[in-house]
């Protein structure tokens, strides 16, 4: 297998990008022809890959879901390019691909947006590129770079809509939607699940006496003690506060019992939670037929009440 790394800044804010760019944004601007029923006008051009950089331009803008923008882009290439494998690697090292090859000759492109880099392409082709080729390819990837990194902010702005900032488990607003679907799954196939309501013994004095910094770490490391409790099937939330919410997918009465030893143990043995003598209290509710979303809540709520007591 071949291997060549060819390291190139779209730096879409340089002086000849930007030409390029508002070339195309020109000729996105003009008005469509009048028997034209397009939305996007027709681009008539004597440069056959200005028509080709814009039509692939026009595509790139319908979607910001990172894996449809890398089949989009790879789909447009490898009609030009003996392509045979797309990843995009993001700034954490985690990957996206359009289509993983293992063999044939590497290229990287280096994604910068704004003077910050965003990730890095990874080509595997079937063939060496020329010089003149490889200029392309590095030119194509300039069109991808900014609807790249908005797919990228849209991904996070999902992210922080269902997950707690603090401890990085599911909100309430995402709790209120899986149990729907749970609601639903039971429904159609009277397939039972539990609900496990949460919270901590002794957590308001932790705030009081050692200050909300504290408080914080006991939160963090309680949501780690219920994930590392659970099964893969299962859904952790944190509801508010020191308030936390599990729901149990086809669980019974077995199921309930074995996630309860699980999570007593390693809260009474972390020498943290023991430090502040935190422990937790638990309730929990199986579904039944004539249950909504509130009763169901109202039954788990109502035993941790009498386990607290």
């Amino acid at each position: 297998m071949q291997r060549k790394v060819f390291l190139a800044k779209c730096h879409l804010n340089s002086r000849d990008a930007a030409t390029d760019r508002d070339l195309l944004v020109m000729k996105a601007m003009r008005k469509p022809h009048r028997n034209s029923a397009s939305i996007y006008p027709i681009v008539r051009s004597r440069d056959p890959q200005e028509s080709t950089h814009l039509g692939l331009l026009i595509r790139l803008q319908k979607t910001l879901e990172i894996d449809t923008l890398l089949d989009v882009f790879m789909q447009q290439l490898e009609t030009i390019f003996p392509l045979i494998g797309l990843r995009f690697y993001f700034r954490d090292q985690s990957v996206a691909t359009a289509n993983a090859h293992e063999k044939g000759v590497r290229e990287q492109v280096d994604m910068i947006v704004d003077e910050q880099r965003i990730g890095f392409l990874e080509f595997t082709l079937g063939e060496k590129l020329s010089p003149a080729a490889l200029h392309r390819l590095v030119e194509f990837s300039y069109l991808l770079a900014y609807p790249l990194q908005h797919a990228i902010e849209f991904q996070h702005m999902k992210v922080l809509a269902v997950r707690d900032s603090l401890t990085g488990l599911y909100n309430r607003f995402h709790y209120e939607a899986a149990a729907s679907q749970l609601f639903q799954k039971n429904a159609r196939s009277c397939s039972p699940f539990s609900l496990m309501l949460l919270d901590l013994n002794r957590f308001k004095n932790v705030n009081d006496t050692h200050g909300h910094a504290t408080g914080d770490s006991v939160l963090v490391v309680f949501a780690k003690v219920l994930q590392e409790s659970v099964r893969d099937t299962d859904q952790v939330f944190r509801i508010g506060g020191d308030e936390f919410a599990i729901l149990l997918n086809d669980s019974d009465e077995h199921v309930i019992g074995a996630v309860e030893k699980r999570i007593h143990p390693r809260v009474s043995e972390s020498e943290f939670m023991a430090k502040y003598r935190v422990t937790t209290s638990i309730g929990c509710a199986t579904v039944n037929t004539d249950d909504s979303l509130i009763s169901l809540f109202e039954r788990a709520d109502q035993k941790l009440y009498r386990m607290k007591k």
